[in-house]
């Protein structure tokens, strides 16, 4: 869902300051695949952390110690490569045809939304889910925990955010430039519906014939530090079938009965398992082509920012992982 909102301006806003797609949407995959593995409320963090007998409070902070570093450290070694000449081609890493169209309102200046009206289409989503993800954590159920869990459905937030965007449209955009503007946004949405799900199946199918258990039992038999055997473990489920949420949860229950006879704390297991989920991620991800149609790249761009900016920010978050291990949650 984050990829969904926030590409489009990260697009955008790479036009307006004229750096190529890599620089600006590579940030925005390590941000948001940090926060989404390694920090609750999202699902994988939540399943890892109860597999593993993580207190919830310890998994957020050690998730927010080791996630932030390790994504500012990724995204200056991204940034290094990224700039290299001869990395970025347009001709090769961008798709025009694929990529949604940016329609310029003909609004004058005078006429324009406000900041906050502007952002209210962004905003209005992002509040109703996490809203939806915390309450319940204070509140032990009710009609208002029901009320924030449905309007936090992403789906009907989604809607909520889309009909803001048409309101603020349809109050600062004449009719005929309102209109273009929804065509070609559901017009590139087709593509990235039909792609997505292309992907997402192919994931669905890999993941139901098993091969992550069998990859995952054929590491645990190798003798490999443990904390770097959690990290490959999940990381090789992930690249075996697409889904970073579904290798965290497999890597978890596969690590869980033997995660006391390792000597390693439960944390420290927990988050290589989120950090070896970043790794790999590929065609068979439905992220990966959600952020390549939607910022308009080809496969090739979608490998050079979507695969390796994870591929980096796994490194780098495992590399935090053995820095801090002897000082935290001994």
């Amino acid at each position: 869902m984050g990829f969904i909102i926030l590409t489009p301006i990260a697009k955008r806003l790479g036009a307006v300051i004229k750096e190529s797609p890599a620089i600006v949407i590579a940030p925005l995959v390590i941000g948001l695949g940090t926060a989404h593995m390694l920090i609750p409320p999202t699902p994988g963090p939540l399943v890892v952390a109860d597999a593993l007998g993580v207190p919830l409070g310890q998994m957020i902070l050690g998730g927010i110690i080791v996630g932030f570093p390790a994504a500012f450290f990724a995204m200056y070694l991204y940034n290094f490569i990224a700039r290299k000449p001869g990395f970025w081609k347009e001709e090769d890493e961008e798709s025009v045809v694929s990529s949604p169209a940016i329609v310029e309102s003909a609004a004058t200046a005078e006429s324009m939304p406000s900041f906050g009206f502007s952002m209210l289409p962004v905003i209005a989503p992002v509040i109703l889910i996490l809203l939806a993800s915390f309450i319940p954590l204070f509140a032990a159920g009710g009609s208002m925990v029901n009320f924030f869990k449905f309007f936090g459905d992403r789906n009907i937030a989604m809607m909520i955010g889309a009909l803001s965007a048409l309101y603020v449209g349809y109050k600062h955009m004449s009719k005929d430039s309102l209109s273009q503007s929804v065509d070609k946004a559901l017009a590139s949405a087709g593509i990235v519906l039909l792609v997505t799900g292309s992907g997402g199946a192919l994931g669905a199918v890999l993941g139901a014939s098993g091969i992550g258990n069998v990859v995952a039992d054929t590491m645990i038999s190798y003798q490999i530090p443990a904390v770097l055997l959690a990290w490959i473990v999940a990381s090789a489920i992930k690249i075996a079938q697409g889904s970073g949420t579904i290798a965290i949860i497999t890597a978890a229950n596969l690590m869980a009965p033997v995660a006391a006879q390792l000597g390693v704390p439960g944390i420290w297991l927990a988050l290589a398992i989120g950090s070896g989920a970043l790794f790999g991620c590929h065609v068979n991800d439905s992220g990966f082509w959600v952020v390549a149609k939607i910022a308009g790249l080809t496969t090739k761009g979608g490998f050079k920012t979507y695969t390796l900016a994870t591929a980096i920010n796994a490194i780098t978050t495992l590399v935090i992982i053995a820095i801090l291990m002897p000082f935290l949650f001994r």
